[in-house]
């Protein structure tokens, strides 16, 4: 059967290849025979072993990704870097620091809604980090969407309190919108 026939490209991803080895592991553990208890004790030594080896693969495809990201970045070669913090991004699904990094380098090329999006991507990842929904709430700011902004500072400062600076960002908001005195009293409590 031919692509246009309805097959599918076979890609390999580290989800997928931890569901095949749980799914043959489950199957290989169901025997009836007497041995069944070393059979489901081997199996599930061999499932653990399978589960846990593209995971470590996949973190070590990302962490080298990142280092020559890293050193394409202090080379100042922004593209090469982009494209293997994407990498990083793809090879690891569940680390967050591959996004922040891309969020970065299109902040400082100006582009800010890219810089959200990326943000955005890795707030998905690990949604405790009230420092990357700081930042958000700060590009939303630099875009002039204050109450986006706001909610994002207030977000912030629910998972961390000790974020001053979303204090002053919700100051600034409030200046955007012409409320001079909520402004004060958030810029007093950054103090």
């Amino acid at each position: 059967m031919n692509a246009r026939q309805g097959s599918l490209p076979v890609r390999t991803s580290a989800p997928l290849l931890t569901l095949l080895a749980l799914a043959v592991g489950g199957c290989a553990s169901m025997s009836t025979s007497s041995t069944s208890t070393t059979m489901s004790t081997t199996n599930s030594t061999k499932t653990s072993a399978a589960k846990s080896a593209p995971q470590t693969a996949a973190k070590t495809t990302a962490a080298a990704a990142l280092a020559r990201g890293d050193a394409a970045l202090r080379a100042g070669r922004a593209e090469e870097a982009l494209r293997e913090y994407l990498d990083a991004a793809q090879a690891d699904l569940i680390d967050d620091t591959a996004l922040l990094r891309i969020a970065m380098l299109h902040e400082v090329s100006g582009r800010l809604d890219l810089a959200i999006r990326a943000l955005q991507l890795a707030d998905r990842r690990d949604p405790r980090k009230g420092l990357t929904a700081q930042r958000i709430g700060f590009l939303w700011l630099r875009l002039g969407r204050d109450e986006r902004a706001a909610r994002e500072f207030t977000r912030a400062l629910q998972l961390d309190p000790a974020l001053w600076a979303s204090c002053m960002g919700l100051g600034l908001a409030a200046e955007q919108r012409g409320d001079a005195a909520a402004a004060r009293l958030h810029y007093d409590e950054a103090l």
